[in-house]
């Protein structure tokens, strides 16, 4: 059965992921910026580098209240940045798998990666023997251990900020009590949405070496078991 009834069909079917994938790039730029802003503001309050916030006709002349909340709105911020990720790694696949039904000379050619939007940490694979190939392999490299350390940056700003929000009050109030549930939701949610396909990756990764039927891995141990067993054997 035919993935398309027609070519355009096909066609516009591609030019439809394409947009989803442009809306989502310019969506990750945009909270990874509010993300890095939010933190910024959080630390420039708690060293009380600031006397009071004003946004356009409002004024805030507390900003220990706003530093309440800004960890809520960071859990949520990165929440967000990891839910996009995803999908936007999920439009990636499903590109892929369309325009090598469309265009199969642009997949056989492994040209897939040139047409799709690339967004902060998560650079695209480029074919071997590309153009500037050693560069973008550092570029992933770089940008790999970058992802990983804000991964494990965001909840330890969760306990760095409402540790110091606990020292500065006499004790927990309700604003506190309620930012720090909401906080704690949503990064035990942030974590499950990186552990899940975390482990998923690795399942299949540790699938292709060793369970694969035409994993190296597995080739070799049995060839050896077979080794074995006819020096075993009668």
């Amino acid at each position: 059965m035919r993935a398309f009834r027609t070519p355009e069909e096909g066609e516009k079917y591609l030019d439809r992921i394409l947009v989803c994938c442009k809306d989502v790039s310019a969506a990750i730029r945009r909270l990874l910026f509010l993300l890095i802003v939010c933190m910024v503001a959080f630390g420039l309050i708690n060293l009380a580098a600031v006397d009071k916030i004003t946004i356009t006709f409002i004024e805030i002349k507390d900003p220990t209240s706003v530093g309440t909340f800004l960890p809520v709105v960071v859990a949520y911020l990165g929440y967000q940045l990891v839910r996009q990720m995803l999908y936007w790694r999920s439009l990636e696949r499903t590109f892929t798998a369309a325009i090598s039904v469309v265009q199969p000379g642009v997949s056989e050619n492994q040209l897939v990666s040139y047409l799709i939007p690339s967004i902060p940490l998560f650079t695209n694979r480029y074919p071997r023997g590309a153009a500037f190939e050693n560069v973008f392999s550092f570029q992933q490299r770089i940008e790999s251990l970058f992802a990983v350390s804000f991964a494990f940056a965001l909840p330890l700003f969760q306990v760095y900020a409402f540790s110091q929000l606990l020292d500065r009050i006499a004790g927990p109030t309700p604003a506190f009590v309620v930012a720090l549930c909401m906080a704690t939701i949503l990064t035990i949610a942030y974590i499950v949405a990186i552990i899940i396909p975390t482990l998923n990756t690795i399942h299949w990764y540790f699938y292709n070496i060793l369970v694969r039927e035409e994993s190296s891995v597995r080739q070799r141990f049995l060839a050896l078991r077979r080794r074995i067993l006819r020096a075993g054997g009668p």
